[in-house]
């Protein structure tokens, strides 16, 4: 395990399941907090039986993804002795997450206004699918029902298919990201004020921040965009291209300098570089320049041209499947893969803290809870 992390000496309870929660706490475990997940062995977390695959003891990927680094313990919400032990914890802890419906933890005797009046410097973590306020407040909210209601999947499809969302639970995950960077906030605060708070984060809110430049169109137009699939409405030339062999080329070109590369390593006809030189053009007339593009990328498949662009700095990248994009020559440098103690292959923590990734080989998931006899 790595030393001197920075959340050493923080302790998280960690109340939730399936992802957004687990993976807010599975971040700060990353950065070296002591995380207690607290589980069931009645009602285990859901997400260990979301599969297949699955690993040894049954444990299907949804859960590995998100409980690196944790500690179980095996305490029943239904049961007031074990509710009574949670509240032990609590009054130890410095960070709670939870991601349960408005007011069910109340109901089963957690209340969050009452446990950080009694504990002035507990940090409260709740995750919802709409928020603590409301009329979808008390709605439940998984990934892609909050796609749907905060405009992506208007997106992301395309004419022939309709809307579609985004593969990944990118919403979940972002969720467990925007409420770990508060309750990052909230630690940091509380060395001034001596305080801990409320962080709330919800799936919903975090669609419309991932929006980002689309909401910001909508807002200033007042027309929502249409669907853009593989496009851009911003950028041009932009897209998947259709190589030889049946590979698929990602490209963007964000100025007009790269254009004019662009077009010199694909042997365009200087005339169409030239009429298509500036910004606003490619936009006007971006699905006649994919046109044209798409008839010189044929020539050689995705990877060749991908050396080709690439090492003349145009971005770009063949569409991998997941296991040739495990396999890519990037992954090893960076210890994107990693094996945990109880053979489980992870994959590590995005962020570098002074050349290594915060998780590292050594830190073990959660093992599955024993039902009691």
């Amino acid at each position: 395990m790595q030393q001197n992390l920075p959340l050493q000496g923080i302790r998280v309870v960690d109340l939730s399941r399936i992802l957004s929660g687990p993976y807010c706490a599975m971040l700060l475990a990353d950065m070296g907090a002591q995380v207690l997940k607290v589980e069931s062995p009645q009602s285990p977390d859901q997400a260990r039986t979301w599969g297949p695959p699955f690993h040894r003891e049954q444990v299907a990927p949804h859960f590995l993804a998100a409980n690196r680094g944790k500690k179980l313990l095996h305490l029943d919400l239904q049961d007031p002795n074990d509710i009574e032990h949670i509240r032990e914890l609590i009054a130890q802890a410095d960070v709670v997450v939870e991601n349960f419906k408005v007011g069910s933890l109340k109901k089963l005797g957690l209340c969050k206004d009452q446990l950080l009046q009694d504990h002035k410097r507990l940090i409260w973590c709740s995750i919802t699918g709409f928020g603590g306020s409301g009329p979808f407040a008390h709605r439940p909210g998984y990934d892609a029902i909050a796609q749907a209601a905060s405009g992506w999947m208007s997106l992301t499809g395309n004419a022939d298919c309709g809307p579609m969302k985004a593969a990944p639970p990118i919403l979940d995950q972002s969720t467990g990201l925007f409420a770990a960077l508060g309750i990052l906030a909230k630690l940091h605060q509380r060395q001034t004020t001596g305080r801990g708070g409320l962080v709330e984060a919800n799936l919903f809110s975090s669609g419309f921040a991932l929006l980002g430049p689309f909401a910001q169109s909508t807002l200033l137009t007042g027309r929502s965009p249409k669907l853009v699939g593989n496009a851009n409405p911003f950028i041009s030339p932009f897209g998947r291209f259709l190589c030889d062999q049946d590979s698929y080329l990602m490209l963007t070109i964000g100025s007009d300098q790269q254009f004019t590369t662009l077009c010199k390593l694909l042997g365009v006809d200087e005339r169409i570089a030239h009429d298509f030189a500036e910004h606003h053009v490619r936009i006007d007339r971006a699905q006649e320049l994919n046109n044209i593009l798409q008839g010189a990328f044929s020539r050689l498949t995705a990877q060749e041209w991908e050396e080709i662009l690439g090492s003349r700095g145009i971005a770009c990248s063949s569409v991998n499947s997941v296991a040739q994009a495990l396999a890519h020559p990037q992954v090893e440098p960076l210890g994107l893969v990693q094996r945990d103690r109880l053979g489980h292959h992870q994959i590590a923590s995005p962020v570098f803290l002074d050349g290594a990734p915060l998780w590292r080989v050594g830190r073990d998931s959660c093992k599955k809870p024993q039902k009691r006899a």
